[in-house]
């Protein structure tokens, strides 16, 4: 599993579309674009279940960025230089990320 999350840090996990990410054990960053607009985070390998990024100080300002624009986007896609390795259907995400504000304050 993935351990336990300490509250008020916020991870990122990523589980790419299958056969996208071959043989990789560390992409470096990934581009997170949603309708147009896009920010790149750092993805480190998670134990074989995909991909995680840990916010750091750095980061949270794309974080904020990426959450509101899931809010009210349509689609979120996630690249690894060209190749799109994950499309979600961002259909009532704004619900969902309603709690996120904290970990991001």
């Amino acid at each position: 599993g993935n351990g336990t999350v300490a509250q008020g840090t916020l991870t990122l996990f990523l589980q790419p579309m299958a056969g996208t990410m071959p043989n990789s054990t560390s992409p470096g960053e990934m581009t997170f674009a949603v309708d147009g607009s896009a920010v790149a985070l750092a993805m480190g390998e998670n134990s074989g279940d995909g991909f995680v990024h840990e916010m750091t100080e750095a980061s949270r300002d794309a974080l904020r960025l990426l959450a509101g624009w899931m809010a009210e986007g349509e689609e979120l896609t996630v690249l690894s230089g060209e190749r799109v390795v994950a499309r979600i259907d961002l259909a009532g995400a704004a619900e969902a990320l309603e709690g996120l504000e904290a970990c991001l304050d």
